[in-house]
């Protein structure tokens, strides 16, 4: 994804943290710690038994629950009870100090990148699969990406051009190399 949005992975630390959201789930009742809570940015929301949403609490009720500021800060779920939520679930964002970020702009644009995919390939009547590396020297892959949120089929699409390999002078577009047999294809896919 780093190199298909073109931009650089920015790492937060300690002297350049990162704003960055966060959810939990909290039972009714409980208490948590949130940590360099962001002023304003909590949202709450309760969750029934059964699953069903309650009606999101508006910023000055969610504030309410907070106790303490900066590392000290704890939210208190309401209490749980009859025809209550069970549960409580908070976004709030904070300051990390760990972990990283992408960022996919409209100003940047994505890099070329030599692409190596370790495959199989065979004859589909018989039983023979063989393994092959596919080596695209000069791809360019596309900034924008689907998302599927599908239970059944969750990935996000990584597509992309092949450019002409002008930096080797061969002009290939792809190799195939199939390690048993020590063979370079270039630029066709073999049959079977």
């Amino acid at each position: 994804m780093n190199v298909q949005s073109g931009s650089d992975i920015t790492y937060a630390t300690s002297a350049a943290p990162i704003v960055m959201p966060k959810i939990n789930v909290v039972e009714a009742g409980r208490s948590i710690q949130i940590p360099d809570l962001k002023t304003g940015t909590l949202r709450v929301i309760g969750i029934y038994g059964n699953g069903a949403n309650a009606i999101g609490m508006d910023a000055s009720a969610s504030a309410a629950l907070v106790t303490g500021t900066g590392s000290n800060a704890i939210f208190t779920a309401p209490d749980g009870g009859a025809d209550l939520p069970t549960a409580y679930l908070i976004r709030y964002e904070r300051d990390a100090v760990s972990g990283a970020m992408l960022t996919n702009s409209t100003k940047d644009f994505p890099g070329q990148l030599k692409l190596t995919l370790f495959c199989s390939y065979g004859d589909p009547c018989e039983n023979d699969l063989k393994p092959c590396y596919v080596v695209i020297p000069r791809f360019a892959p596309n900034p924008t990406m689907e998302i599927s949120l599908d239970a059944d089929t969750q990935e996000i699409d990584f597509s992309g051009k092949m450019n002409i390999d002008y930096c080797a002078g061969s002009q290939a577009l792809y190799y195939i190399y199939y390690p048993e047999e020590d063979l370079v294809v270039s630029g066709v896919v073999a049959n079977g």
